[in-house]
């Protein structure tokens, strides 16, 4: 576990939040544990990365995904607590999920070459189309859908995470910023700027593949060319790939 000897922010303040130890780094942030010392409950705090903090497009991204989260009040979203700047550093303090992504979960699955119960994964594909369907009825994309940003607590509840690539009804975009390759949409794969609600759709739908077959639609060396199957390939028939996986399913969901 990283400590304060390798990352100087573990052990500091931030208003009413100390920070503990790292969760997690992604792209141009990373995620710590961090303890509210006025209400003593944990929390997760994002922090933008050292060497992003004076990127004014990335901190005005990092703001549009605050603005995202705090508009979203869903049992299976993850909650927003509080957006805040000490000296120059910007953090997002949220609901902390005891538990794991939904990508480790299938990898655990997979190792043990266990497949993930068909009535489970109706119940966590009906959690995530819930939440997406609210946020998208707040005018939310989330343009990011996929295992690693869906956390699932002790009871295996899911909670969609990560809205960094959020679009909000009304703001402007590029059009430069892509989600994960391998479950975007092909008319995210031409520009980002071009995603509809369904488009997040589209990488549930990648998901729920996943989940019963045990691997992506669609594979490459490079995310161009995985993106360029995705507006072009159809997916391999997941019987192809798990033949005992047959119909008719069940129909009590």
């Amino acid at each position: 576990m990283t400590n304060h000897l390798t990352d100087p922010l573990i052990g500091q303040q931030l208003d009413e939040y100390k920070l503990i130890s790292l969760l997690g780094r992604g792209g141009m942030a990373s995620v710590y544990l961090g303890r509210d010392g006025r209400l003593q409950r944990d929390v997760a705090i994002k922090v933008i990365d050292a060497v992003h903090r004076a990127d004014e497009d990335y901190r005005a991204r990092f703001e549009r995904e605050a603005q995202a989260i705090a508009q979203l009040e869903h049992p299976h979203i993850v909650r927003l607590y509080r957006y805040g700047e000490v000296s120059g550093l910007f953090y997002m303090a949220m609901q902390q999920i005891p538990g794991q992504d939904l990508r480790s979960y299938l990898d655990e699955l997979q190792a043990q070459e266990e497949w993930l119960p068909a009535l489970e994964a109706a119940r966590l594909i009906r959690e995530l189309c819930g939440a997406l369907d609210y946020a998208h009825s707040k005018g939310i994309i989330h343009r990011d859908v996929k295992p690693s940003n869906i956390m699932l607590d002790g009871e295996k509840r899911s909670y969609l995470t990560d809205f960094g690539l959020a679009w909000l009804a009304g703001s402007d975009t590029k059009g430069e910023i892509f989600g994960s390759p391998h479950y975007l949409a092909p008319e995210q794969a031409i520009s980002s700027a071009g995603v509809v609600p369904q488009s997040d759709l589209y990488a549930v739908g990648v998901i729920l593949y996943q989940m019963f077959t045990g691997q992506r639609p669609f594979e490459g060396a490079e995310p161009l060319e995985i993106a360029l199957k995705q507006m072009s390939d159809a997916p391999p028939d997941p019987r192809e790939i798990r033949p005992k996986l047959v119909p008719p399913w069940p129909t009590s969901f």
